[in-house]
């Protein structure tokens, strides 16, 4: 097999090419991503108004406690409940008929995503969600989508 200048280059371009891939994988923050949407219809009273919901996102590095936890538990003493396996944590008022985008920055230790919604109605089930985060050297941002109706909560990939 010869090597001609046209092999040469088009390996020079290739590893070129992937050098610079791996430089803006390496320079780029891990974070979480939520593409976050409110019904219009959302915590609503006994008269079917709406009103904005509390809903707050846990960074974790083990889900088994926040599982567990009550809404009112979480409510009242999330950090000291969640003790160690808390990372960070970020809250938002979110109004009805909302829709956004979430960019949190990710914590290296973080595994977990904890969410859990503080409607006035909890009877509901569904008003607490975990997913598993991405991690590792390249794996940097998880993309999860939250659907929040009327009193409950999904959280899934996109």
């Amino acid at each position: 097999m010869f090597v001609t200048g046209k092999n040469i280059s088009r390996r020079l371009k290739f590893g070129s090419s992937l050098c610079v891939l791996l430089f803006l994988l390496g320079c780029s923050s891990p974070s979480l991503k939520v593409q976050l949407e409110a019904q219009s219809q959302l915590n609503q009273d006994v008269q079917g108004d709406s009103y904005s919901v509390l809903v707050r996102f846990y960074q974790l590095t083990d889900p088994a406690i926040f599982e567990k936890a009550s809404k009112s538990s979480l409510f009242n003493e999330d950090e000291s409940l969640l003790g160690v396996t808390l990372v960070g944590k970020e809250e938002l008022m979110v109004s009805p008929g909302l829709a956004t985008e979430l960019n949190m920055p990710k914590v290296d230790e973080t595994r977990y995503l904890g969410v859990v919604a503080f409607y006035r109605d909890a009877s509901s089930k569904n008003q607490m969600a975990v997913a598993k985060v991405k991690s590792g050297k390249l794996a940097k941002t998880t993309k999860l989508d939250l659907l929040l109706n009327k009193n409950e909560l999904f959280l899934t990939y996109q």
